[in-house]
């Protein structure tokens, strides 16, 4: 049929062809979306929620909310299937209250999924998107941005898998006392990367089934996480370096190790994670997308907006609405096959999410890690009891 169609558009006027294509595109691009769940890696929803609300979502909403990247009902023409939302915590809670704020994001976002049962379930496992999208819902995951969350503790880890986080970003902005993050590339020379506790929380995380994140690390972080884990890892929402400078984005070399560690990384939309000049849009996006795929594969590439994260998007991005207009782009102008756009979609991630699983479940026979990092390795201790 698509051959078919091929050949009557190139019997065409130009201008007749462009409306056929088109309208052939519109086509495709909707019933991928129905087949396969478009799975955005991060989303910050519940932060814009505690920075205008407070927390409180009684009244709020959700199904049009117009002041924000995200509501229900363009998350619906936006042909989400399954969204992973952030649980974040800033910079300034570390050793103070990180762990409340987290809890309190974690929270809000199951309640908030829990107010709308008709559109939103939680999900917890692969098995569980699957299950949800055939229901015609979207899928609801926890993602932990910023290792400070732990407060250095694995059994603050190992109650946030049990609350159902399914991810955690290593660090955000800032170190913690056991990996660093990427502004330390900045201006530094020799950074280091996990120390021997960050390693610990890494087989922590392999054993329960929770995917690493190594957006927002430092560079020497990336390496010493592919070189620990023995599970795929993913970026949730970083670029390409080569194309964007950015100690945000993933130099090549790492990509490379990303690769044989069957790990993803999913394309994220702020402008200046783009492009340095700060302007962008859909073939910036396009662009990235094709550069890590034609290095790495089509296996390891994914999806992770940043919506609500970010002040600044690409233009013909600008909300949770717009993913068709992406993947239409990537159909007519860069000529991707259905095959490449159902990898990238969801079935890269559904495969990444497996594999950790499965990696899980044949370490099944490890007990939980039961070490502590000493005071001596806080860097502030004065919020802290001396027990602890």
């Amino acid at each position: 049929m698509h051959l078919l169609i091929l050949m009557a558009v190139l019997s065409m006027s130009p201008a007749a062809a462009a409306i056929i294509s088109s309208n052939d595109a519109d086509q495709v691009i909707g019933d991928l979306l129905k087949r396969v769940p478009l799975i955005d890696g991060h989303n910050d929803l519940a932060h814009q929620i505690f920075a205008r609300k407070k927390n409180k979502i009684n009244d709020l909403d959700l199904q049009n909310w117009t002041e924000v990247h995200t509501d229900i009902k363009r998350m619906k023409q936006g042909g989400v299937g399954a969204q992973i939302w952030a649980v974040y915590a800033g910079c300034s809670t570390q050793y103070r209250d990180a762990v409340r704020a987290c809890l309190e994001h974690l929270d809000t976002i199951q309640r908030f999924v829990y107010k709308y049962p008709n559109e939103l379930q939680m999900a917890y496992s692969s098995q569980e998107i699957t299950e949800t999208f055939k229901k015609g819902k979207i899928s609801s995951l926890l993602g932990v941005e910023g290792g400070h969350c732990l407060d250095s503790s694995l059994s603050v880890l190992r109650m946030l898998y049990q609350l159902g986080t399914r991810y955690m970003t290593l660090t955000h902005n800032c170190d913690t006392p056991w990996v660093t993050n990427n502004l330390r590339d900045r201006n530094a020379t020799n950074v280091a990367g996990l120390t021997q506790f960050g390693k610990d929380i890494i087989r922590e995380m392999n054993r329960l089934g929770m995917i690493v994140d190594m957006s927002h690390v430092s560079k020497a972080a990336m390496v010493d996480v592919l070189a620990t884990s023995v599970a795929p890892v993913i970026f949730s929402h970083s670029n390409s370096y080569k194309l964007a400078p950015h100690t945000r984005n993933v130099q090549d070399d790492v990509l490379l190790l990303l690769k044989k560690n069957k790990g993803l990384i999913m394309i994220t939309f702020p402008s200046s994670f783009l492009d340095v000049s700060g302007e962008a849009s859909i073939s910036s996006v396009a662009d990235h997308l094709e550069y890590i795929y034609k290095l790495i594969g089509i296996d390891h590439v994914g999806i992770g907006s940043d919506y609500d994260g970010t002040p600044s998007l690409p233009v013909g991005l600008e909300d949770v609405s717009k993913f068709p207009d992406l993947l239409k782009y990537l159909y007519v102008n860069r000529e991707w096959t259905v095959t490449m756009l159902e990898k990238l979609i969801g079935q890269n991630f559904l495969r990444v999410f497996q594999d950790v699983e499965r990696v899980s479940k044949s370490l099944k026979g490890m007990m939980p890690l039961e070490d502590r990092l000493p005071q001596s390795q806080l860097v502030n201790t004065t919020c802290r009891s001396a027990e602890y």
